[in-house]
This record gives C-alpha cells, structure tokens and sequence, in this order.
C-alpha cells in the first residue's frame, strides 16, 4: 500500500477550536452544537504500515488528548472536508516531511493535511453555507462532501519548457481575458502595460515571464490596496503604506533600522 490517510480526533469535547465555531455559527443562526473537528493527514510514499505507525504515534498524535485511525480511500462518509489547493504551502505537511526524514523513514515522499467537519445536525444547504462563510478559504482552500483528494504537490524532474503566449491585436476585454484564463488577476491596465512592454521588445512575452509579473505586481507582494490612494469625506491619503509605514519610518530615521 502506497498511501495511508490517519483521521485525528480530540478525546472529549475540550478542542477550543471547535468552541469558536459553534459560537459563530450560532452568529450565523446555524445550531452547529453537534459539530467536531478531525485533523486528516495523508501520507504517500513507499512506506509500509510499520513506518506509517511510527509516524503516527511519534508525530501526530497526542496519546493523551488524541486518538487517530487508518482510514481506506474508499471509506464513504457525507461530512464536509477541507484541504489546501494544489500549490498553496502547507507547512505542516513541509515540516511533517522533515521529520518523518530525520526519523529514518524517507520512504515518506509527499503529504497533505485537512480537516473533516462533523455535524449530525448541518446538512445541506445549511452546510455549504457554513463551509463558504465560516471553515473554508476559497482562495486557499478547497473542500467537499465526502473523502476529499489530498493536494499533492506535483514535482517534476525535468525542466517543463517556456512557450509564448501573444498579446499583439488583443484589445483591453481579450487582455482581461487571457489574464482570468491563465489565473493571473491582473487588470486590464496591467495586461496593457505589459502588452505594450513586449511590444517595445518586438516579441511575445512568455508563460514564465506573465506568471513572474503576475507574482510581482500580486497583492500579496506589492500592496496594491495599500498603496492606493484613499479618500475619505474631503481628506484624500495618498497610499497607507507610504503614508502611514514609510513616511513615519523615515522621519524617525533610526540608525538601527
């Protein structure tokens, strides 16, 4: 067996995770009294059982508050569960990785993690609800009713190459397209700026080149919210983060900074 996944529980009902979300979901007017959380690891590799176990107990299970079973891929179930997207970190698989090597066991050669959320009581649509509002990051996150697939990253030995991707002739709408068709949530005044950057160099630019410029200008990198301009009644603040971050740090003038 190549792949094992290990359903974690709490023992008794002390897990103050799930205290909070049954508070706001009764915020919700959803009675999610019933409600539990199960911490899913899914380990895959060419590990045996006797690895697995040894994984297991010295690393993901707490003896005295926990306890955790082997499940099959084909157990069925109708409970809502929840992992990370294909891509997005998951740093506690990362660091489970690392340890399970220290440990000996590099027969471990990729895992994921995930939560299952239990309720006799919130199905349906009331389910979905919660899960949209309350226990799932669409941006992150992705989830399901029954077994979910874990989001394995997948490496890839060889170097994929680069192809071009034109952007002569495209006006505003198609740049805008292209920009939603390939994930990269740029503008359409980004697309242009960069449509009309290439057409400087007098070629097209390629996939690596727009994912690179779709990271750097991303909101997560460059602050676009931060650095806008703010205006509020009369008074108008030309960016948060200069505003508000930069210009104090530079008028205190720190030598330490």
């Amino acid at each position: 067996m190549s792949g094992y996944r290990l359903a974690v529980s709490t023992i008794g009902t002390d897990d103050p995770r799930v205290a909070q979300l049954r508070r706001a979901a009764h915020a919700m007017g959803v009675d999610a009294s019933d409600l539990t959380i199960v911490d899913l690891y899914h380990l895959d590799g060419t590990l045996d059982q006797s690895e697995a176990d040894l994984l297991a107990h010295k690393l993901l299970i707490d003896p005295v508050i926990q306890t955790g079973t082997w499940e099959s891929q084909d157990d069925l179930h109708e409970h809502l569960e929840v992992g990370f997207r294909p891509g997005v970190a998951d740093i506690a698989a990362e660091e489970l990785l690392r340890a399970a090597h220290r440990l000996g066991v590099a027969s471990l050669e990729r895992c994921a993690t995930g939560h299952r959320y239990l309720s006799d009581s919130v199905r349906g649509d009331a389910l979905e609800r919660l899960a949209q509002r309350l226990l799932v990051n669409e941006v992150t996150q992705r989830h399901t009713i029954g077994p979910l697939e874990p989001g394995f990253v997948i490496e890839h030995n060889e170097a994929q190459p680069t192809r071009n991707v034109p952007l002569e002739g495209l006006d505003r709408n198609e740049l805008v397209a292209l920009s939603a068709e390939r994930g990269l949530s740029l503008s359409a005044d980004e697309m242009s700026a960069i449509a009309e950057h290439f057409a400087g160099l007098g070629r097209a630019p390629t996939d690596a080149e727009l994912e690179m410029l779709a990271q750097t200008w991303s909101e997560h990198c460059c602050h676009k919210t931060f650095a806008a301009t703010i205006t509020h009644g009369d008074e108008s603040i030309p960016g948060l983060l200069n505003e508000f971050l930069r210009a104090p740090t530079d008028k205190i003038d720190a030598p330490w900074v």
